[in-house]
């Protein structure tokens, strides 16, 4: 006999059969008929159809809701714009202030709601202000980037965020950077232009060419780029160019004709893998003149 052939009956003692649903190939026969399984239920109490343990839980959960219902009323409340407006609340609820204060989502992003924060932060915002806070940020905290001093709790309190603050200094003309520096402060530089051998390969180069007693600018920027070391008496710009310059050598010559034109000097570019090869070579022959 097949699955769909055998004959069930319900067990609330009905005398219908149960008819065969696909659903029943994976999860079997059922012992009722939908929602017949309720007459076994009605006229017995919570203890007959849960037992002792569960039945008390299920109480317990009646209670509380129960008083749920009980304590929640309805309070007048009124908007900061003028109109009232009806919540239902808990008395737990309303004691803590834990309920929306606004008549509806338009009204709490209005600048009738944000008028009063921001009459009260312009009054306290000065550039004295922010030189105390600087400098109060400086003292407790190492390695200070923009960021983490836009991001600092006392700045976002007693100031305001990264976008009230800058648009208050661009109306007097000023920056943060302009401030820190009238503090003798400096915002630490989180991007790091130098690569891994960069430091080592132009060190060679200066002494393989005898540049060593002329001063130089690491970093100079020029045109919008930054220079790797630059010889301003001599001018003479150095540039190392490491693996993923290979990528960019159309960009490269681009920037090179730039600096040229604006600066007038001699352009030099060093391949960092073969200058890393003389070094590496070099430092075996000393070794082996130790030995």
């Amino acid at each position: 006999m097949n699955v769909e052939d055998e004959i069930h009956f319900c067990k609330c003692k009905c005398g219908e059969k149960i008819k065969w649903k696909l659903s029943y190939k994976k999860y079997g026969w059922p012992k009722f008929i939908n929602h017949h399984h309720t007459k076994l239920i009605k006229g017995k109490t919570i203890e007959e159809r849960y037992g002792k343990t569960k039945s008390v839980k299920i109480l317990k959960k009646r209670e509380i809701t129960n008083l749920k219902k009980s304590t929640r009323k309805n309070y007048n409340i009124v908007c900061k714009c003028g109109n009232k407006f009806i919540l239902n609340l808990t008395l737990y609820l309303f004691q803590k202030n834990k309920y929306r204060k606004h008549c509806s989502r338009k009204c709490a992003n209005s600048h009738i709601q944000t008028k009063e924060q921001n009459e009260a932060r312009s009054k306290s915002f000065n550039i004295n202000s922010i030189k105390e806070i600087l400098n109060n940020v400086f003292q407790y905290e190492r390695n200070v980037t923009k960021g983490k001093f836009f991001q600092n709790i006392f700045v976002r309190k007693d100031i305001g965020s990264y976008t009230f603050i800058r648009r208050k200094l661009k109306k007097e003309n000023s920056t943060i950077d302009d401030i820190a520096n009238q503090c003798d402060l400096q915002f630490k530089q989180i991007i790091s232009r130098i690569g891994n051998n960069e430091i080592k390969v132009l060190n060679y180069h200066q002494k393989m060419s005898g540049l060593e007693n002329e001063p130089f600018i690491s970093q100079f920027p020029v045109g919008g780029k930054f220079l790797d070391r630059y010889y301003y008496k001599m001018k003479i710009a150095v540039e190392d160019n490491e693996p993923h310059h290979k990528y960019q050598q159309v960009q490269d010559r681009i920037r090179q004709k730039k600096v040229t034109d604006i600066l007038g000097c001699i352009f030099i570019n060093l391949d960092d893998r073969e200058m890393m090869n003389k070094i590496t070579n070099e430092n075996i022959k000393t070794l082996e003149d130790f030995k």
